[in-house]
């Protein structure tokens, strides 16, 4: 079950063309580590090793990579843990709402964010939006001044944030993204890690968000970027389409079926 783009497989795939194409004598050496194993329970090794018989995912289709596997959809239900919904959540916003978040990684494991969020702010300043800010009370105390327009929070459930929110500003996290694009929100995504950067040019690549790079990100350039958001309707429609499509992929309920048949069908093609 993956939880965001399948890169493994795609890994795979480079390797073994590699192998073919430029030393066809050599060893592969994840087959004959697995191998190994395998004979240890009396098997012997085969490719459906490496990415199972299927694969289940939440990646709508039209953002997913083009493999060579079998992926089994899944719609992707958002889960933010226990929390309270604030009240002001419950009042529908009277200007455009956009979401400011960066995610946990770039402080709790890396030297911070990418960008610098007080550019960021105050190159929205002068905007007639409400900005919710999500940061951490550490990075929260390094700010010099918060802008009137800008709603700070150390933290807020997502799901319940994202169906008030006309944009996102967001490093392009999987949960983030996904629980974004099944709101219909148009994105804007500076990528930091991992496969964010893949997986935020396929979505603009659909006509649903924007994408900036690390080198070109700046506080003006994220205000350019965020008004053709904004003023733009062709990415709140495409943003639309993606969330019809996410909408039409079976819940995990009813997933249980298909589940049911894919484990009988290959049941049996597993060596005893």
């Amino acid at each position: 079950m993956l939880w965001s783009l399948d890169l493994f497989a795609r890994m795979r795939g480079h390797y073994l063309r590699a192998l073919r194409e430029h030393a066809p004598g050599e060893r592969d050496a994840m087959a004959a580590w697995m191998g190994a194993r395998a004979a240890k329970v009396g098997t012997d090794f085969s490719e459906e090793m490496t990415s199972g018989h299927f694969t289940i995912d939440p990646t709508p289709g039209s953002l997913r990579l083009d493999l060579p596997h079998t992926y089994v959809p899944l719609r992707y239900i958002p889960y933010n843990g226990t929390a309270i919904v604030p009240p002001w959540l419950h009042v529908p916003p009277t200007k455009p709402r956009v979401c400011l978040t960066l995610g946990t990684s770039a402080t709790e494991r890396l030297d911070g964010y990418s960008v610098s969020v007080q550019d960021v702010l105050t190159s929205l300043a002068d905007l007639d939006i409400e900005l919710v800010a999500t940061l951490p009370e550490k990075q929260q105390a390094e700010l010099t001044h918060v802008p009137d327009n800008v709603r700070l929070v150390s933290f807020v459930p997502l799901q319940a944030l994202a169906p008030t929110c006309s944009a996102v500003i967001s490093h392009g996290g999987s949960g983030t993204f996904l629980t974004m694009a099944g709101q219909g929100v148009p994105q804007l995504i500076e990528p930091f890690m991992f496969d964010d950067e893949l997986r935020a040019e396929r979505l603009a690549e659909q006509g649903a968000g924007l994408v900036l790079h690390g080198r070109d990100t700046s506080g003006p350039r994220v205000r350019e970027h965020l008004l053709r958001l904004l003023g733009e309707p062709s990415f709140a429609e495409a943003a639309g389409k993606l969330r019809a499509e996410m909408e039409a992929m079976p819940t995990p309920n009813e997933l249980v079926g298909e589940l049911e048949r894919l484990t009988a069908e290959h049941r049996g093609t597993v060596a005893s």
